[in-house]
């Protein structure tokens, strides 16, 4: 529906979502030889269904300021279903990381309500030059945490035991920008010259253990990336940077075991820390 400058459109989606699993657990027996040896495996089915239906609506205003300046005001519902290896009923035993890895078949989707506002600029060329800021609120966000150690047979010391829950409720909330541009203005071959640019940052908040709360586990407070690109006679070379800041990796038992993409001293407990950077070039010839 528009009118004048104005815009709106709303819809809602329905989804059905079945969900069968079957896997064997395996056991590794091993005798009391040093080292010890494997002498039999034990295997055991074990299955698990789950069902649910849910419905999606979203509604989008948008007011147009100029032909080429817009901004946008929405709201929507999204699903983020739990992946194969967090619902997985089977047990997986990595002795190289010390690690016991358990699906959750009870894992329920996580949900959110989203709200963003933005405002955009169209740039001659395809290019754009956007800013937002958003608040989504989570509803069952799926989390990696330890729940214990477990003995294992050929293990020197106990191995740690990882598996995925359902948190209540959190959020994500921040901005974005975002900036593309082609420089078509140039002469001759210096036309096919382009870059881009963005940046994000997220203040998001999850209450990990009754009482402490934490940034969301693989939630980074800052993201950016930029890139300078050459797209012409068929050829397409483009070179881009790209870094995030520290994030949760898993929820321990306790502060002193959370593991952290990161390095630093949180309330005098050590923890991992390290910031990422990639650098990629890339050569694409188009015909």
């Amino acid at each position: 529906m528009t009118a004048g400058p104005w815009g709106l459109v709303g819809g809602v989606r329905v989804e059905k979502t079945k969900d069968e699993s079957h896997a064997y657990e395996v056991t590794k027996n091993f005798d009391n030889s040093v080292p010890p040896l494997e002498i039999s495996d034990i295997v055991t089915p074990v299955t698990a269904n789950k069902s649910y239906t849910n419905w999606f609506p979203s509604l989008q205003a948008k007011y147009e300021i100029q032909p080429k300046l817009i901004t946008r005001a929405t709201w929507s519902s999204t699903l983020a279903r739990p992946g194969f290896n967090q619902s997985n009923v089977s047990k997986t035993i990595d002795f190289g990381s010390n690690l016991i890895t358990v699906g959750n078949p009870d894992l329920k989707p996580a949900t959110a309500n989203s709200f963003d506002l933005t405002v955009e600029k169209y740039l001659a060329g395809a290019g754009i030059l956007s800013f937002g800021i958003f608040d989504k609120e989570f509803k069952n966000y799926i989390v990696p945490n330890q729940t214990g150690t477990e003995t294992v047979p050929g293990a020197e010391n106990p191995l740690n035991v990882v598996t995925f829950s359902n948190i209540d409720k959190s959020h994500a909330r921040g901005a974005e920008f975002n900036w593309e541009q082609r420089f078509k203005e140039l002469s001759g071959i210096l036309s096919g010259l382009g870059a881009s640019a963005n940046y994000t940052f997220v203040d998001s908040r999850i209450e990990i253990r009754p009482g402490e709360f934490s940034t969301l586990p693989s939630a980074s407070k800052n993201t950016w990336n930029a890139s300078v690109f050459y797209e012409q006679y068929g050829l397409a070379v483009r070179v881009v940077g790209y870094s995030t800041s520290a994030d949760l990796f898993f929820i321990g038992t306790d502060k002193s075991t959370d593991v952290w993409n990161s390095k630093t001293h949180v309330d005098g407990l050590r923890q991992q820390e390290f910031y990422r950077q990639t650098y990629l070039l890339g050569i694409r010839f188009d015909y």
